[in-house]
């Protein structure tokens, strides 16, 4: 579930898999797809080189959920979504 917009290219997303575990308020970084994948919000289709967000990943931390996307368009159109500190 995506919690807040940051910026125009963070978003905060609460995340809750069994097989990549919890995270709270974790950022998501946009940028665009390297390959064919499924929205984790939508299920909609993310073609390569559609923008998307994707978990902020360090090399000392990588989280288990890297793998995922959002497509950025559907988080766009979400009017309930404002800027933090707007």
């Amino acid at each position: 579930m995506v919690v807040e917009r940051l910026s125009s290219f963070t978003i905060s997303v609460s995340w809750s898999d069994p097989c990549s575990g919890r995270y709270t308020e974790q950022i998501w970084c946009s940028g665009l797809a390297r390959i064919a994948a499924v929205c984790a919000l939508t299920g909609r289709a993310i073609n390569r080189a559609d923008r998307v967000f994707r978990p902020r990943a360090r090399k000392i931390r990588l989280p288990r959920n890297r793998h995922q996307m959002i497509l950025a368009a559907t988080v766009g159109h979400r009017t309930d979504l404002a800027i933090a500190g707007t």
